[in-house]
């Protein structure tokens, strides 16, 4: 894995943490607790004479609930969408997805370690090459595929201050 894959984790993971905290803080203005984040729900012309769409932090039949007047259905659908619980869990599928995408191990060829890629480790993919001079760099791909994976992954933060140029796919 080459710097730029760690690097990259790294900044995946920092954004994850960001954005539950968010999460959680939009979360605990409603009251709403760390074990119960209710889905927010759209309502549509709540009040008649209204032109704005409403935004509920819990049922829509409760007023008490209202989270914010939005002008546009469009808006309100947006941030509904973005709700603490909807945030949360796809915090929770990409922290899984960057650590599967992580755990992939290296080519190693039973029965003829010559084909093993060179890099491969008896700990980490269980097996080396028997190869005399092998090259220092993997040559089975496994590198090239993360570092994409995860370069297309960081880039839902391309606009973060932290985000590299260079990591665009």
């Amino acid at each position: 894995m080459t710097d730029d894959s760690g690097d990259m984790a790294a900044f995946i993971t920092a954004r994850l943490d960001d954005d539950g905290a968010d999460a959680r803080g939009a979360a605990s203005l409603y009251g709403i607790g760390d074990s119960n984040y209710p889905a927010w729900h759209q309502g549509t012309h709540a009040v008649p004479g209204w032109d704005q769409d409403m935004v509920y932090t819990g049922k829509p039949a409760d007023p008490i609930d209202i989270c914010q007047a939005i002008h546009g259905e469009l808006v309100a659908a947006h941030i509904v969408r973005q709700d603490p619980a909807a945030t949360l869990a796809r915090a929770e599928a990409l922290r899984a997805l960057v650590a599967d995408i992580q755990a992939e191990k290296h080519e190693v060829v039973e029965g003829d370690n010559w084909y093993t890629c060179a890099v491969a480790t008896d700990e980490r993919d269980g097996g080396t090459t028997s190869r005399d001079d092998p090259p220092d760099v993997c040559d089975c791909g496994r590198d090239l595929r993360v570092e994409q994976l995860l370069r297309l992954t960081a880039r839902i933060w391309r606009h973060h201050p932290a985000y590299r140029p260079r990591w665009a796919p």
